[in-house]
């Protein structure tokens, strides 16, 4: 057997120094060819598909570079060949996308223009993928990266106050979907959230979701999902923060740390639409805590600001697999100029109440226990 051989997230581009340029984390084909061709590159997922997921159940990151990975279906074919178990459905999620295969989305089709906020795939419900993998199958011609940022280091430099009040109260997600189209890409109908508008069905998602829910006369919904703002990692026992803030706030605060990347003009007028949609009453999402009151500006920025001290921005490159591990893990986008399209993997869900896994995890390992090294108690 060839030795799988890690490299540093230094060994690649990267866009701003980072806390984790020693992480290894990079699988580079270029530099020790494992692969020259598709049957080649199942021939090493194959042969070193246990020792992948052993790494990603400790790092919970690896980007594969220079495979010969070419569209959606090579891209399925490699996560099949490494045994990381896919989902079907993006149900209830909220980024605008589309389906590519039947197991492979866009991973968002929202305006190059915002910067999206760092989160954890579809934490804002309780069944959410173990995992999440991307595939860059068009390289962005001027930023538009995919930004990710470690959950568990971020959970770790909380200021103590502000950690209790997440693990006492949770976090409120609040949203609105309505009954028709939007002229806005953001904002989704039933139909695109659910895979149905028809209101009795669509109320058994909900009951299973949790939610609380209301109706108006137009039929359009706001529904309240009450998720932890923490989740205990199975393997490790450590907490992650694990959540998305979408406010008043949220966007001017990422895209300050940033500003070089826009015209001041242009970035004011983005600031103020992103804060006008999110101070509507009805907005597509907002992040409450627990209790329904609002983050403050000064929580949110604490919040967003250490998950980026503790982020990653490398540079797609044409055929890029970059996996991640969706509890350790979190991810966004940054604006991009010109072409860019990057594909979307989600793995198997887990239900963030229970803790549970199927028998076979995406690491080849035991099931997650019933409630999970230290159990869900938030």
């Amino acid at each position: 057997m060839s030795q799988l051989n890690f490299l540093p997230w230094s060994s690649v581009p990267l866009s701003q120094a980072t806390l984790h340029e020693n992480l290894p984390a990079v699988l580079d084909n270029h530099k020790f060819r494992w692969a020259s061709s598709r049957r080649d590159t199942q021939a090493f997922a194959a042969e070193h598909g246990s020792a992948l997921r052993a790494h990603l159940a400790t790092t919970g990151c690896v980007l594969l570079r220079g495979f010969p990975v070419d569209g959606a279906q090579d891209f399925e074919s490699l996560l099949d060949g490494l045994q990381i178990p896919l989902g079907d459905s993006y149900e209830g999620g909220v980024s605008p996308r589309n389906a590519v295969t039947g197991r492979t989305f866009t991973s968002t089709d929202a305006s190059g223009y915002f910067l999206i906020t760092p989160h954890n795939e579809m934490c804002y419900l309780p069944q959410r993928p173990t995992c999440i993998a991307f595939y860059c199958e068009v390289e962005p011609q001027r930023y538009g990266e995919t930004p990710i940022f470690n959950s568990r280091e971020t959970a770790r430099e909380l200021p103590r106050d502000l950690t209790e009040k997440m693990q006492r109260l949770g976090v409120l997600y609040r949203r609105f979907t309505a009954k028709r189209p939007s002229y806005s890409n953001v904002e989704k109908t039933l139909n695109q959230t659910f895979g149905t508008d028809d209101r009795v069905k669509v109320q058994r998602i909900l009951d299973k979701l949790q939610a609380r829910s209301e109706w108006d006369e137009k039929g359009n919904l706001v529904f309240d999902v009450h998720m932890p703002a923490f989740v205990r990692h199975p393997q490790s026992g450590q907490d992650c923060m694990n959540l998305v803030i979408f406010n008043r706030y949220a966007h001017s605060l990422d895209t300050a740390l940033f500003k070089d990347r826009w015209n001041p003009w242009k970035l004011f007028m983005i600031n103020a639409v992103m804060g006008y949609v999110q101070s509507k009453p009805r907005a597509f999402m907002r992040t409450l805590w627990g209790d329904g009151t609002e983050l403050s500006r000064e929580e949110t920025q604490t919040l967003l600001h250490t998950a980026w001290r503790h982020s990653v921005l490398f540079r797609w490159r044409k055929g890029d697999v970059l996996i991640l591990d969706n509890i350790l893990w979190g991810h966004g986008r940054m604006n991009v100029q010109g072409p860019r399209r990057i594909l979307a993997a989600l793995g198997h869900s887990y239900d963030v109440h229970a803790m549970t896994r199927p028998a076979v995890s995406m690491y080849g390992r035991a099931s997650w226990s019933e409630a999970g090294p230290g159990g869900g108690n938030y």
